[in-house]
């Protein structure tokens, strides 16, 4: 597999065409693991009332028992399930079905300040749908703009919070639903970004737009970045014993053969495709984050950040 990319921290590309970690991904994701055990550790000696090195001490002895974790103040008890619920009182449990099928203006919501919720779950691709053939979700260029514009056009929404939970994909996918969530706000509602376990490439890209940004601390957030992994089979056909032979029209045409690798005048050309998507990429956020095309670029380059991060440079509004 060739992998061409736009930027040193594109791992994704380099996980499928690489045999070891460059330099600048093992960078990346040191700082990824510190900040995310760093948030592990303040989390649980915050919770459990706990000195944050007493908590870095306490998992260097793992694995313990549950008894062990009683004894370092981990756990209030040790019980099964029945005896833990039993201890709650004479109260009822609630099951989530009977939660979910509670009318909101039951409970004090107003039903005047409605907003609408639109989903961005999965791979970025073009197209209409929310899974693919094996059942995964997918946030299709079609179907999310649809809602978007939905959402816009209904008289009785005030704002839309769009839940991003996506790894990227298509460029052009994600450029559509961009310019959907761009219109959305034409129209005069807030739009707010949720990010959910990641927002990341394509998954970042759709939401840079919005009036604000809202993410988990532990989230992955960023990788501003383009990249095209391309396979090549020469080897395989000629250890198969089969002979291929092709035929083209036009300088460029072999970039798409997988029988043999790209010519240097082929390279060049598609590093010139990928650098001018990931110049429109910096474009986008820079403008939608009020950030300098510069500053998007230095914490571009596919680099992943966690939320935790992003707040601190810029792409991301608030911690929640």
């Amino acid at each position: 597999v060739e992998a061409i990319g736009s930027g040193e921290y594109n791992s994704g590309a380099e996980t499928i065409s690489g045999r070891k970690m460059s330099e600048a991904h093992r960078e990346m994701a040191t700082a990824l693991l510190d900040s995310t055990f760093a948030q592990f550790v303040a989390g649980i000696a915050e919770g459990r009332g706990l000195d944050e090195q007493f908590v870095r001490d306490a998992i260097d002895l793992a694995p313990v028992t549950p008894e062990e974790l009683e004894g370092l103040g981990l756990v209030d008890g040790v019980a099964n399930f029945d005896e833990a619920t039993a201890k709650l009182g004479e109260g009822p449990l609630i099951q989530s079905e009977e939660y979910a099928a509670v009318d909101p203006e039951s409970v004090g919501f107003d039903p005047v300040a409605r907003f609408a919720l639109v989903y961005g779950s999965g791979t970025v691709v073009m197209g209409k749908g929310t899974t693919s053939p094996t059942g995964g979700l997918l946030l299709t260029s079609d179907g999310v703009s649809e809602a978007l514009e939905e959402a816009a056009k209904d008289p009785e929404i005030r704002a839309i919070i769009f839940r991003v939970d996506s790894p990227g994909g298509s460029p052009l996918a994600s450029d559509i639903i961009w310019r959907a969530a761009e219109h959305a706000r034409r129209h005069g509602k807030p739009l707010i970004a949720s990010v959910s376990n990641y927002a990341a490439s394509g998954g970042y890209y759709v939401l840079s737009g919005a009036d604000a940004v809202v993410a988990p601390a532990g989230s992955l957030v960023g990788s501003i970045g383009v990249f095209v992994m391309r396979p090549v089979i020469a080897g395989l056909l000629e250890k198969l014993d089969i002979g291929v032979e092709s035929m083209t029209r036009g300088s460029h045409a072999g970039i798409l053969l997988s029988s043999q690798p790209l010519d240097d005048a082929g390279r060049e050309r598609l590093l010139e495709e990928i650098t001018a998507l990931y110049d429109l990429f910096v474009t986008r956020v820079a403008e939608g984050r009020g950030l300098d095309a510069e500053q998007v670029h230095e914490i571009g380059r596919g680099r992943v950040w966690t939320g935790k991060q992003a707040a601190s440079n810029g792409l991301v509004d608030e911690l929640g």
